[in-house]
């Protein structure tokens, strides 16, 4: 097999990735939007924070956060909420959006969508350099 068809199968690769990241971001999308839709939203008290720092040096601190809520009389302690970089603090009252059906899933409203836009994003960007790839290659 000579260079250029290694080249192309390369590029063709990536462009079947840069889909395969385009889709997972609309399902996560698509998954975060059927969350919002049947979430209902409670008050909940952070409960615990903890630090961690991600791998990389550059990757930056992150806080785990958990909150207590009560839905329907029934008491969620400890509940974890979400990872980010923004620190809240014990005892803090936040709005939470939870699951009716399964109360002890929750998140935070502006913690949904952000990623699933990240893969969409990257995705096109990708995939437009793999068609420029393939096609200068294919020239």
């Amino acid at each position: 097999m000579d260079e250029k068809m290694l080249k192309l199968i390369g590029w063709c690769l990536g462009l079947v990735v840069s889909i395969g990241l385009v889709i997972s971001g609309f399902g996560r999308l698509n998954q975060s939007k059927s969350f919002e839709r049947k979430a209902v939203e409670v008050q909940a008290t952070v409960s615990q924070v903890s630090k961690h720092v991600s791998a990389g040096s550059d990757s930056g601190e992150y806080y785990d956060i958990y909150v207590s809520y009560e839905y329907n009389g029934m008491k969620y302690p400890n509940v974890h909420l979400t990872s980010h970089g923004m620190l809240s603090h014990v005892g803090e009252t936040v709005t939470v959006l939870i699951d009716p059906d399964n109360p002890s899933v929750c998140a935070s409203s502006n913690s949904l969508s952000p990623a699933s836009y990240a893969l969409i994003v990257c995705g096109i960007v990708l995939g437009i350099i793999m068609v420029i790839k393939i096609i200068e290659v294919s020239r």
